[in-house]
């Protein structure tokens, strides 16, 4: 099976994904993209990263492009959706 994109982090990037990995509190969207990054940086097949970090293969590719495309930062960011606005603000959302 062919890789959608290969994954070639600089020494720079791996320190700051591990070092991301280990000292910030991450939410569970964000870490698993973090652990895909560093575990496609290894030659490691979408099917083998999918099931060391629970992505489905189809998220695996997706980051793969996106990273390729787009860099590191874009990768790791969650783009704007669409929908309907939220319907409260950040001081109401917090009673």
């Amino acid at each position: 099976m062919r890789k959608a994109a290969v994954v070639r982090l600089t020494d720079e990037q791996r320190d700051d994904l591990t070092r991301r990995l280990e000292r910030e509190a991450l939410t569970g969207r964000r870490r698993r993209r973090l652990q895909v990054l560093l575990a496609a940086d290894q030659e490691q097949t979408d099917a083998q990263i999918a099931a060391a970090t629970g992505a489905a293969p189809s998220t695996v590719e997706r980051l793969r492009k996106r990273f390729a495309r787009e860099g590191l930062e874009a990768a790791l960011a969650d783009k704007p959706r669409s929908g309907a606005p939220a319907k409260l603000d950040g001081k109401q959302e917090g009673c």
